[in-house]
């Protein structure tokens, strides 16, 4: 899973930073929640409720004049969609308290093309246009008491991955705060068939040995998403600010 994150991450502000420090840090930075609902026709018994979160930078307007906006950006993001956890041996109570938990876990990274009301508007209702690409995992984390250290100790892998290309489209409203902050409310629609994942109500041991059953699905298209977006020149440690002026004033 780590390696997974690490390969997302990556690539996500490598994006970003070939287009240059300055315009880097002319754009907005965004930090969300994001709940996909559960549908049972689609769903059960094995996708659950999915929570996650998500990192998303966006450029700043690229259009002239005081019109529609239009933004480019991408999104980074991270849900989980349900978790089961079994004894290893539901019979005897030891001090190793050895378990199996098995997630359901989904990740991301899209880009984003926005068109914006105007800057003017304190609220903008814009709407998104995404492509991405997606990976759906089943992780395996084997939890258990080290007596010696007497701490609980984790030991996991990823059992399977299947990647998806995504595309979608979504309607959301910015709310100004304050200059430079805002409040960001949004639903997305990116429907996703023929995922692979752990049918979570299937997971057992048998012979001390972990069991369940795999199976695909369609998942609900829907994703809701509230965050606070601000522009990365604001923030203390962006390109280009503190150490420099100060240099600048001592000068002076």
């Amino acid at each position: 899973m780590k390696r997974i994150f690490t390969s997302y991450t990556s690539l996500f502000f490598a994006i970003f930073l070939v287009t240059g420090m300055e315009a880097f840090s002319q754009a907005t930075i965004g930090f969300y929640a994001r709940h996909r609902p559960d549908d049972a026709t689609l769903n059960a018994p094995a996708y659950r409720q999915a929570w996650g979160g998500s990192l998303e930078i966006m450029s700043p307007n690229l259009r002239t004049g005081n019109g529609i906006q239009w933004m480019l950006g991408g999104s980074l993001n991270i849900m989980h969609a349900g978790r089961e956890r079994v004894d290893v041996n539901p019979e005897v109570l030891d001090e190793l308290d050895e378990h199996w938990v098995v997630n359901n876990l989904q990740f991301g990274i899209d880009g984003i093309s926005r068109f914006m009301a105007p800057s003017s508007w304190r609220v903008q209702p814009y709407v998104d246009f995404m492509a991405g690409l997606g990976v759906f995992a089943v992780e395996e984390v084997l939890q258990y008491n080290d007596v010696e250290s007497d701490c609980e100790t984790y030991d996991g892998r990823v059992a399977t991955a299947n990647w998806k290309l995504q595309t979608g489209a979504g309607l959301g409203m910015m709310i100004q705060v304050t200059d430079g902050v805002n409040i960001d409310l949004r639903g997305t629609y990116a429907p996703t068939r023929n995922v692979r994942h752990a049918n979570l109500e299937s997971v057992e041991i048998q012979d001390f040995n972990l069991q369940y059953d795999m199976m695909r699905s369609t998942l609900n298209p829907w994703t809701f998403h509230v965050g606070v977006q601000m522009r990365i020149e604001d923030i203390d440690c962006a390109p280009g600010r503190g150490e420099i002026s100060e240099a600048e004033n001592w000068e002076e």
